[in-house]
């Protein structure tokens, strides 16, 4: 079995959940220096200025400053005890530059956040949210936090607060779907209005680098085998889960099998280092990255037939499964929000990615551009609440 240094480990949680908690029988124990230097540039690729012991709101907190590619200083506040981001400041002030007032499109705009700080949603909320601050795009963006029910308090405050939230954006991703059809949420992604989904990636079938399995056919003849089980970051019936039933589906096999779920990445990949479960369906960049760093193998990967992927990582459609899924982080605006108010959002949107910081984002992070307008995310939608309730019919959970 392969061994892990501390180094490697933390980087490996890192990638895996955007935060590194060290347990213990008691909960989590304090994180190291380096252990908040290796968060933060798990969040922001670049070199490290500063990294000190501080206080941010009365609690012990990293101050880490990160100087990515274009130049940009990034400060991030960690808290000592769980590694959780608990916010993020840039240098760039739009007010200092005098083309930033021709390219804002709002004064302020509010982005709602459905979980808690430090979490994936947030990390990405605010990166994304810092981009249009230092572009100028938006002069002043405001984070709001509301957690709970694996997004679902978030979207049902956007429901029921429709009426009260100018120039408010939330951020959610492919998982909204599911939980919408599978029963986790009270209200549905569909009482929202899509706006724009800028970024998002695939999924990914992993297995250990030390595995017998070589490709997703190994994998779908393994599934008649005791021992079989494909592990994944969301509840069953959760998007890791349907999306692995759907290659199943479209490979010709029963899509019953066993799934382990698991309350993050984190812990999904430890079963798997382990043995205890036979592969994992998760995010394509955090497999890629994994993949780099010799722990795992890349089966397959559900990208489209035109999708262009590193040498050696092949689509399940390259491998005679006629299936692929999108992930995707995008925004959403509150139920009646006017057709005005979306049109101001799109062009905030359009006007972002022509910007040198949304380009130089965009190569810093390894984020995947789709640029979906409210048009074709709404599209997108469509096509993924039909195939996840089917996925759903065929497990008996609709």
């Amino acid at each position: 079995m392969a061994q892990f240094s501390l180094k490697t480990w933390t980087a490996t949680l890192c990638l895996l959940s955007g935060t590194a908690l060290a347990q213990t029988a008691d909960g989590p124990s304090p994180i190291t220096k380096d252990d908040a230097i290796a968060i933060a540039l798990a969040a922001q690729r670049g070199t490290v200025e500063e990294a000190e012991l501080d206080q941010f709101e009365g609690k012990p907190a990293y101050d880490v400053e990160v100087v990515n590619a274009a130049g940009d200083e990034i400060e991030f506040k960690i808290d000592a005890q769980t590694g959780a981001i608990l916010n993020i400041w840039t240098d760039d002030d739009p007010s200092d530059d005098p083309s930033g007032a021709d390219t804002a499109v709002f004064d302020t705009a509010t982005f709602l956040i459905p979980g808690s700080p430090g979490g994936g949603w947030d990390t990405a909320t605010r990166m994304i949210g810092q981009v249009f601050s230092s572009s100028g795009v938006i002069e002043d963006v405001v984070f709001e936090n509301r957690d709970g029910n694996n997004g679902g308090v978030g979207l049902t405050y956007m429901v029921e607060n429709a009426a009260n939230l100018q120039n408010t954006l939330m951020l959610n991703t492919h998982q909204i779907v599911a939980r919408s059809l599978n029963g986790t949420y009270s209200d549905s992604f569909s009482d929202l209005i899509p706006v724009a989904a800028p970024i998002g990636g695939f999924v990914a079938f992993i297995v250990h680098s030390e595995s017998d399995l070589q490709s997703m056919a190994d994998l779908v003849n393994g599934h008649a085998d005791d021992s079989f089980a494909i592990g994944g970051g969301s509840e069953t019936g959760g998007i890791d889960h349907l999306v692995s039933v759907m290659a199943m589906q479209a490979a010709g096999i029963d899509p019953t099998f066993d799934y382990v779920t698991f309350d993050a990445p984190a812990p999904a990949f430890t079963a798997l280092m382990s043995g205890d479960i036979t592969a994992i369906a998760t995010d394509f960049s955090r497999a890629l990255a994994l993949a780099q760093q010799g722990n795992i193998r890349i089966l397959g990967v559900t990208a489209g037939k035109e999708s262009t992927l590193p040498a050696g990582v092949q689509t399940l459609h390259e491998q005679g499964i006629a299936m692929e899924f999108v992930t995707w982080n995008g925004f959403f605006a509150p139920p009646m929000t006017g057709p005005a108010q979306i049109a101001e959002f799109q062009a905030a949107f359009s006007a972002l990615y022509e910007t040198e910081e949304w380009q130089a984002a965009i190569a810093d992070k390894g984020w995947i551009e789709h640029r979906h307008d409210s048009g074709a995310f709404a599209a997108l939608l469509a096509q993924q609440e039909a195939d996840v309730r089917a996925a759903l019919n065929a497990l008996e959970m609709n």
